[in-house]
């Protein structure tokens, strides 16, 4: 789960797999921003087949919020 998610950032934000850490957030990776956010938000639903609840998206700010997140709807 931890290595999809790291592709699906790395995909969005056009970075490597190997940028992507435990402490990524949308403080350290410069090309997170509002945009993206959503479109990560989106391709993550996509690829884990599930539907954040409305107001949710907003809090999904760091690799390790998204990461319990997602286990949370997959548990």
């Amino acid at each position: 789960m931890e290595n999809k998610l790291k592709k699906i950032i790395a995909k969005t934000f056009n970075c490597k797999i190997s940028e992507i850490q435990e402490t990524s957030s949308i403080n350290k990776i410069k090309q997170w921003d509002s945009l993206s956010h959503y479109k990560l938000v989106a391709n993550i639903e996509k690829e884990f087949k599930l539907k954040f609840k409305e107001g949710e998206p907003e809090t999904l700010t760091s690799f390790k919020i998204l990461l319990a997140t997602i286990k949370s709807y997959h548990a």
